[in-house]
């Protein structure tokens, strides 16, 4: 497995391994990070529809209809950039926890 060697280099151990088994995915010793699917849905608006929350993020909790607007983007710009955010997936509770990662913003063009 490849090692995030920057990381490696700060802290003194290596942090962030690229997951062996699928592409675009990443793990470390507590979190999976991996592209999302529309079979996140559900998990993804446990996150965003609470509004404790999202009380410090953006507009705060979102609909359903934004959520599914979000993930579809999310989705379409992996397709379109090849990168793009990643489903943050708790190991121990197997639970997505949110989102982080890259996005190409129309501000870059």
């Amino acid at each position: 497995m490849e090692t995030n060697l920057i990381a490696q280099e700060l802290t003194g151990t290596a942090s962030l391994t690229h997951h062996q088994y699928q592409p675009n995915t990443w793990e470390t010793k507590r979190l999976f990070l991996r592209p999302f699917t529309a079979q996140d849905f559900p998990y993804l608006y446990r996150v965003y529809g609470d509004a404790e929350v999202m009380r410090f993020i953006g507009k705060g909790a979102r609909t359903e209809l934004e959520t599914i607007s979000e993930l579809i983007s999310f989705i379409n710009h992996w397709q379109q950039h090849k990168f793009g955010n990643f489903a943050i997936i708790h190991k121990a509770s197997g639970k997505l926890i949110g989102p982080t990662g890259l996005y190409l913003s129309a501000r870059c063009k």
